[in-house]
């Protein structure tokens, strides 16, 4: 989950005002998309072509210094040679007529997305500091000449964790429902008390059948139906959104809980030995290991 050490943010010249930039406006005919609730749908509006990045999540949250920007852009659904080009770190954040730099100085160790961070200071914040604070921007690629202009998000305080284990997973019609129960089934017996999931194509099916679990609160499902372009994955489109969902996973929902499981519906994680779930032994292992924040679990078949 490390993706690299950041240094601090700064402010320079609006480079809008240097080059001609290809621009993207999603706020322009969506004024009735509720983009705190329907994130996915709203910035769909952001995507001109398949063979272009997609903003698939903006994720904004409060801290002791400011106001954090995670922003994350979708890469797997490029060609090689498109995805070659998009590796890089040159983006800015503009907010209330002041610039900020990327703070991520590294690309992520896969080429499948783009990560990118921004912290808005204190002091340059006239927004009040209450969960769900709407907050816009516009983010410019000073590579390829884009700019995405008022972007919109509603910005997360964080509290206490609610959930001790909670895992995350991208679900599809490739997953049958009965094999889902079986999973839920399992993974709550070894102590996972929210469950979310995040859907890659339209399956009202899978909804209908875990509207229980929805409405007790431990199983959320979230949106993330973005456009295919089968240019790497024909059979398999799943997996070009796959890597964005997990960081997206991580970075919104880290507040809610104190340990996360990213794994699919076919993986099942035990602990050898132990008959006490999963929890005591993930505990365990991050005490064993206290410079660790992620743990990578082997698969045995």
């Amino acid at each position: 989950m490390i993706l690299s050490d950041c240094v601090s943010s700064c402010v320079f010249p609006a480079a809008s005002k240097q080059f001609q930039y290809t621009t993207f406006d999603g706020s322009r005919g969506n004024e009735e998309i509720n983009y705190c609730r329907d994130r996915t749908r709203y910035l769909k509006s952001y995507i001109r072509s398949t063979s272009e990045p997609y903003l698939v999540d903006v994720i904004s949250s409060f801290n002791e210094k400011g106001l954090e920007v995670i922003v994350l852009v979708n890469l797997y659904h490029l060609d090689a040679l498109s995805r070659e080009a998009e590796k890089h770190r040159s983006y800015f954040l503009e907010y209330n007529h002041r610039n900020y730099s990327n703070r991520f100085t590294m690309f992520p160790g896969m080429d499948n997305y783009n990560a990118l961070s921004y912290l808005i200071p204190s002091n340059d914040l006239p927004v009040e500091r209450r969960d769900g604070t709407p907050f816009t921007f516009t983010l410019y690629n000073s590579i390829q000449k884009r700019v995405y202009r008022n972007v919109r998000s509603c910005a997360i305080l964080p509290t206490p964790p609610t959930h001790d284990l909670t895992i995350c997973a991208y679900v599809s019609p490739f997953n049958p429902i009965e094999e889902l129960y079986h999973w839920v089934a399992y993974y709550q017996l070894h102590n996972v008390t929210k469950f979310i999931l995040y859907l890659g194509e339209e399956y009202p099916e899978v909804i209908d059948a875990m509207k229980e679990y929805v409405k007790r609160d431990i199983v959320e499902f979230i949106d993330w139906t973005w456009p295919t372009a089968g240019v790497v994955w024909k059979k398999t489109p799943q997996r070009e959104r796959q890597a964005s969902q997990a960081m997206a996973c991580f970075y919104r929902y880290r507040w809610v809980t104190n340990y996360m499981i990213q794994c699919d519906l076919d993986e099942y994680v035990f602990a050898n030995g132990s008959k006490r779930g999963l929890l005591i032994p993930i505990q365990e292992a991050f005490a064993r290991w206290p410079g660790k924040n992620a743990l990578l679990v082997r698969s045995v078949i």
